[in-house]
């Protein structure tokens, strides 16, 4: 029983070994380079901040608006790939569905790149939590 398992050990490490160097040699012949990144990037000012109010209203760089109008804004620019909008949520009775319709909409009209702002709120112990 012992030798059993092992071999099994045995074979499971070989195998994960020859894995390793078969998919290391594919990527080197075939000139492929995975992305690496060894910090974090550092994020740039997004062009539109939408603040998600309740209730349908939003808050477009200081432009209160609906849906509607937000979608009409987002049609109108052309996105390229490093532009970005900024999604923050401005009450606690903000619902999880309205916020993901405002990037869900985003998403459809271009947008290559969204931040989600969130904000925290002191609990009675003094420690930091998320807003809900």
């Amino acid at each position: 029983m012992r030798t059993t398992v092992l071999i099994a050990l045995g074979l499971l490490v070989s195998a994960a070994i020859a894995a390793f160097f078969f998919a290391r040699e594919m990527r080197e012949s075939q000139g492929v380079e995975l992305p690496v990144q060894m910090a974090a990037v550092p994020v740039g000012k997004p062009e539109l901040t939408i603040l998600v109010k309740g209730q349908g209203v939003l808050d477009v760089n200081g432009a209160t608006m609906d849906l509607a109008a937000l979608e009409r804004l987002l049609r109108e620019r052309k996105w390229d790939d490093r532009a970005g909008v900024a999604v923050r949520v401005g009450a606690e009775s903000v619902t999880f569905t309205e916020s993901v319709a405002v990037m869900d909409l985003c998403r459809r009209c271009g947008v290559a790149r969204l931040y989600v702002e969130t904000s925290t709120s002191e609990q009675p112990n003094g420690r930091r939590s998320p807003s809900r």
